[in-house]
């Protein structure tokens, strides 16, 4: 089954793993983006992401990544995706041993899922190809939105039971 998180996520489980894909219900005012730090709303991560045992992550702007580290912290899920996405999450206290990054052409088994990760590239924005470009450093503290930068951008190929599905958002 798939399920719409709100933003840019989802939930995809074939009832026995979860899969979350860019979870991040929570969505700040305009004002809120330039009034300083963004944080989760993890009351809102909590009540829309009970369950996950595997978090991908297309790319690190804010509405894709901001409730990704709680989520994982309080789920105890695996993270991947970038560089950026796992220099963000421990950064914010998830483990090591529960982040990886992935890499265009990997093949990966995540439980009873089979996931491809292929390349992908943001959609252009006032004619800039690569907005808000960079690495999130490992030692990240609080971000303001544009320091949400992004290195990579991937697409990835879910497949369980038969059944498949293209997350590219």
């Amino acid at each position: 089954t798939v399920r719409y998180l709100g933003v840019s996520g989802y939930e995809v489980t074939d009832g026995k793993t979860v899969v979350l894909l860019d979870p991040t219900p929570t969505r700040p005012p305009p004002p809120q983006l330039l009034g300083g730090p963004l944080e989760p709303d993890e009351e809102l991560g909590a009540r829309l992401c009970p369950r996950a045992d595997f978090i991908l992550v297309n790319h690190t702007h804010f509405d894709h990544v901001l409730d990704v580290p709680a989520i994982a912290i309080r789920t105890g899920a695996v993270v991947l995706g970038s560089p950026s996405t796992v220099n963000l999450a421990r950064s914010r206290g998830v483990a090591e041993g529960r982040t990886r990054v992935v890499k265009a052409g990997d093949h990966l088994t995540l439980g009873t899922f089979t996931v491809d990760v292929r390349s992908s590239r943001h959609t252009d924005i006032v004619g800039i190809s690569q907005p808000m470009a960079g690495v999130i450093p490992a030692d990240a503290k609080r971000l303001w939105f544009w320091q949400f930068t992004l290195d990579k951008t991937f697409a990835y190929r879910l497949e369980a039971n038969g059944a498949s599905i293209w997350f590219h958002p």
